[in-house]
């Protein structure tokens, strides 16, 4: 949760610190990992991440875990859906 919370806050650093103490196999925690280097723009992290969730879960997305979490907060859908996007998910 203090990864999410940090990630929607824009602090992308301390949400990937965070991030090392989650389910390293979660699709969400891939997510959220994938994201947070997007808006560091770290392609090179992005591109690898992306690669491991097309192949490990190939059904889940953003707005999957919008869905099934469920986010409700404007601000955090909005951020995930920003994050989505620049990491390659929209």
């Amino acid at each position: 949760m203090l990864a999410r919370c940090s990630y929607v806050l824009g602090f992308y650093r301390e949400s990937l610190v965070a991030l090392r103490q989650s389910a390293p196999d979660s699709p969400a925690t891939l997510l959220f990992v994938a994201m947070a280097h997007a808006m560091l723009n770290e392609t090179p992290q992005v591109a690898r991440i992306n690669s491991r969730l097309k192949d490990e879960f190939p059904n889940f997305t953003a707005e999957v875990f919008i869905r099934t979490y469920p986010v409700t907060n404007p601000v955090a859908i909005a951020a995930i859906r920003e994050g989505a996007r620049r990491a390659g998910f929209a």
